[in-house]
């Protein structure tokens, strides 16, 4: 469950850095006609957002390791049960 909330969190980070895009070019265009501005501040939160997911999704992983959830293929292949829990 905590993987897959993880993923979901990448995703819409994903989907949130296309809109990021597109909005910050329209930003750009609209700015010759004075009415990009409130495209840019739109630019800047989407970017807060954005960058809390990427980081609720790292705790996610963090606390994959630390549980050392052998199901995610990613924990499987750098992790060992045997660990120290420092060492995870």
């Amino acid at each position: 469950m905590i993987a897959e909330f993880g993923l979901a969190a990448l995703w819409i980070a994903a989907a949130l850095a296309l809109l990021q895009l597109v909005a910050g070019s329209l930003a750009l265009k609209f700015k010759l006609a004075g009415r990009g501005a409130p495209l840019a501040a739109a630019v800047r939160q989407v970017a807060v957002v954005q960058g809390l997911l990427c980081a609720l999704s790292f705790v996610a992983l963090t606390v994959l390791f630390c549980q050392t959830d052998l199901s995610v293929k990613l924990v499987a292949l750098n992790s060992h049960s045997a660990k120290p829990f420092i060492y995870k």
